[in-house]
């Protein structure tokens, strides 16, 4: 009988032993198995993350050149409309000259590309291994080098340089010295006329319709290459949107009541604008801006304070205002600027005459811009707000630009 016992219990043993090796072996292969499909897919999510960052890239490169090429086209046609009337240039609409007077004046700043993408492409090997596709990484590497291409011939091709330095606009203010806000322009449209009988301003515009080629071409070569890149890397339109949304939807949604109360926004030296918003969807702000006068007979620090009102709204994720252009007042503090002996009226005439030009501008510009659209964001404390929108710079042109504003507590 022991025997018996003994045999069964060294079976029993053998069994377990058996059940607990086997055990061990299929958990460590479920574990192998488990983690090697996490890393595949992990692998594949960093692909396609990196991929949608390129093609968002292009995407965003593509826009931009196609605003571009649609002021190119718009400035073309208002030069050679007032080229035609170069000698009636009192009948040609006031926003036309200007336009015309931007387009042929150089910025001071070489235009650049936003890079940032690029560099997080080439920032790493591992980087190119995710990708899993070589013609997609040639597609890449091509995009970026024909874009710094294009960079440099913005920059230094002699068909793209805009003929008038800002330096010969500023020369005309400075040899004619202060003056009324309807005399300036009266200068400026002079200042035009001569300058659109130069030979080189006008070599300048007849080349308009080639850059306007010079666009399209890239154009339509990166849109080809991006509907390649997708298919390439089978990311889809509604993957792309939602990526989009992602990258431009970091905070929290504002409300109306989120929105209530005041808010900073602190630039610098001293500089700010302070909204109010309240319940019934008026607001005011306030702003002091500073600026330093350099003329003959004075010069020092003006501080320039302006206020107004309107009204506003939450739409989706937007802010709009409206403005009222009867509720404006300025005001030109001039108190820290020093004056030659027995100069002062012409600093007085000078605070008068920009202050009424601040006016005048402000008018204009809200009835012009009776809608001012801003994608609006708070942070994780709800205190802190992000505007993004276009701006006027200081060319006087409108960009999309970001500003970050502070709940005042």
């Amino acid at each position: 009988m022991s025997l018996i016992k003994d045999r069964k219990e060294r079976r029993s043993w053998w069994m377990q032993f058996l059940i607990s090796v086997v055990g061990t072996a299929i958990g460590v292969g479920l574990t192998f198995a488990v983690s090697k499909a996490v890393e595949n897919h992990n692998q594949e999510q960093a692909q396609r993350l990196t991929a949608m960052m390129v093609i968002h890239d292009i995407d965003e490169t593509i826009e931009l050149l196609k605003a571009m090429k649609e002021r190119e086209d718009q400035s073309y046609t208002a030069a050679m409309f007032t080229l035609e009337h170069i000698d009636e240039m009192d009948s040609v609409p006031i926003d036309m000259l200007e336009k015309v007077l931007e387009f042929i004046l150089a910025d001071d700043q070489e235009f650049r590309f936003n890079t940032s993408n690029e560099k997080v492409f080439h920032s790493s090997q591992d980087t190119w291994k995710n990708i899993g596709s070589i013609k997609f990484i040639d597609n890449a590497q091509t995009f970026f080098y024909e874009r710094q291409e294009f960079q440099e011939v913005c920059n230094k091709a002699d068909n793209w340089q805009r003929p008038v330095t800002m330096k010969e606009y500023n020369m005309m203010n400075v040899e004619n010295g202060i003056v009324t806000g309807e005399e300036t322009r009266l200068m400026a449209w002079n200042f035009l006329k001569d300058k659109l009988m130069d030979k080189k301003v006008q070599y300048f515009i007849h080349m308009s319709p080639w850059r306007s080629i010079q666009y399209k071409t890239f154009i339509d070569s990166w849109t080809k290459m991006n509907d390649e890149n997708k298919f390439l890397m089978s990311i889809t339109d509604e993957e792309m949107v939602d990526y989009v949304n992602k990258i431009n939807q970091n905070g929290i949604a504002v409300t109306e009541n989120s929105l209530i109360g005041t808010w900073i926004q602190s630039t610098t030296e001293g500089d700010s604008t302070v909204f109010v918003f309240s319940k019934d969807h008026t607001f005011t702000y306030a702003d002091v801006a500073s600026m330093v006068a350099q003329h003959p007979d004075f010069h020092g620090k003006v501080i320039v304070r302006t206020s107004g009102s309107g009204t506003w709204t939450i739409e989706k994720d937007s802010l709009i205002r409206k403005l009222d252009a009867n509720a404006y007042d300025t005001e030109v503090d001039a108190s820290h600027v020093v004056v030659q002996a027995g100069k002062e009226s012409s600093l007085n005439e000078s605070v008068e005459v920009y202050t009424q030009y601040i006016k005048d501008y402000y008018i204009e510009y809200s009835k012009k811009n009776n809608r001012i659209v801003r994608v609006v964001r708070l942070d994780a404390s709800r205190n802190k707000m992000e505007w993004k929108g276009f701006y006027l710079n200081d060319q006087g042109e409108m960009e999309e630009a970001v500003v970050y504003l502070k709940r005042k507590e």
